[in-house]
């Protein structure tokens, strides 16, 4: 009679160890409405007529969101920290769905100041007004709108910009930048020790403006400068793709990187040449049919395998390969993802074949959204048709009939008991009548 008593008092005691486990910091505090403006984190002011919430500050502890609403205006003309890092050491994260208006300017105090150690995930369709200071120590994600006639300070995890900035205040860049958006500056960007990837995006300085580049820069995109601009320093890299107009000052180099890297095929059968409409084609080698295992699908592969590496990229980003063969190669490109070989959808002209690639998506072999998309694969005409595979969120998995059957009852085992059992209750029924029947004729 006790074994029931002990057993509730071991499941009360693991619920009680498996929540007194959870992380006391793990906190969202999500601004919507006047009664969260006035409730702790924030403790702000709440103005009706523009959904305003005014703050002086507050502090943010390691590992806590805040999340600000769509049609939310934060209004900040204190300092917002994360004061527990120390205790913590985690990021706290700051996810903007309305308006943060980070007031200023620097030299007033108090002025608004968002720093140390705080994740910023700028949403699309959201902006950030800033004309105080924002200094970043950790990742600045920004899919919607920054205007910034303040200061900007990031040495964090870098800035990937996918929407718009407009800056005529003042932005350093301590570390990796990466644009796929546009950038508008009439200020002064900084880009002290760090490096800008303009991978696709758009970089216009104007009149005023001065960007000082301390190192290379890759562009796939579009750099204006315009009359009455400065870009001072550095070296901009035209990766294919990259264009750089110069109407103002520029005191620094450029360099065309546009030409293919070739690589001859380890059959010997010709040179063929690789370029990328964004990021940097690296670790290029040419690969032996006969190497790889398991094997290709059955086919003929006229310039064998090559494997390859795109780096510099934002997470997730979509890219083009252009590989261009010295005669037609075929129309059938195969790529080994997780250990099996799966078709990809290529575009074949002449001998210049077109491959669009999605970092962790299709056509990326490491399938993992990190920025970088690696392949081995090759171009042939196969003999069989092979297993197309079913894709299945982004990734390429083969047709397996038997777990499909397995999952299938696994799913539906509470409606497939019933069913099985009554088709069985029908035979024995028919089985029985069929033996009664017989035994009357005779």
């Amino acid at each position: 009679m006790r074994l029931p008593v002990l057993l509730y008092i071991f499941v009360a005691l693991s619920i009680l160890v498996v929540f007194s486990s959870q992380p006391a910091y793990a906190t969202t505090f999500t601004l919507s409405d006047q009664g969260s403006c006035q409730a702790a984190p924030f403790s702000g002011t709440w103005t009706v007529s523009t959904s305003t919430c005014k703050v002086a500050g507050f502090d943010i502890s390691g590992g806590d969101f805040i999340v600000i609403n769509s049609g939310i205006t934060l209004d900040n003309v204190g300092t917002i920290t994360n004061s527990g890092f120390f205790d913590t050491h985690m990021d706290a994260t700051i996810t903007n769905n309305g308006v943060i208006n980070n007031e200023g300017p620097p030299t007033n105090i108090p002025h608004g100041t968002i720093s140390f150690f705080i994740t910023i995930n700028n949403n699309i369709g959201a902006t950030i007004i800033n004309s105080g200071k924002i200094d970043q120590d950790a990742a600045f994600t920004n899919d919607g709108s920054i205007t910034n006639t303040g200061i900007i300070f990031d040495a964090g995890s870098g800035i990937i910009n996918t929407g718009t900035i407009t800056n005529t205040g003042t932005m350093t860049l301590d570390v990796h930048t990466i644009n796929t958006g546009t950038i508008i500056n009439s200020g002064t960007i900084n880009v002290d020790d760090g490096t800008v990837n303009n991978s696709g995006g758009t970089i216009t300085n104007n009149l005023g403006g001065t960007i000082i580049f301390c190192c290379d820069t890759h562009n796939s995109g579009t750099i204006t400068n315009n009359v009455g601009g400065t870009i001072n320093h550095g070296t901009i890299n035209n990766d294919c793709g990259g264009i750089f107009t110069n109407l103002g000052t520029y005191t620094g180099s450029v360099t065309n990187v546009c030409s293919p890297t070739i690589v001859q095929s380890a059959n010997g059968a010709g040179p063929v040449g690789f370029s990328t409409n964004a990021g940097t084609l690296s670790g290029l080698v040419a690969i032996s049919q006969s190497s790889l295992s398991p094997p290709p699908p059955a086919g003929t592969y006229p310039f064998d395998f090559f494997s390859w590496t795109i780096t510099g990229l934002f997470p997730g980003q979509t890219v083009t390969l252009t590989i261009t063969y010295p005669s037609p190669p075929g129309n059938n490109y195969v790529k080994l993802i997780g250990g099996t070989w799966n078709p990809i959808p290529v575009s074949v002209s002449g001998n210049v074949v077109t491959l669009t690639v999605t970092d962790g998506g299709l056509g990326d072999a490491d399938q993992t959204v990190n920025g970088q998309i690696s392949d081995p694969g090759g171009i042939g005409t196969l003999s069989v048709p092979t297993n197309t595979g079913t894709a299945v969120g982004g990734k390429i998995l083969p047709i397996d009939m038997t777990s499909l059957f397995v999952a299938g009852i696994s799913t539906n085992a509470f409606w497939m008991m019933p069913t099985l059992g009554g088709i069985a209750g029908a035979a024995m029924v028919l089985f029985k009548v069929k033996r009664k029947h017989e035994a009357n004729l005779s």
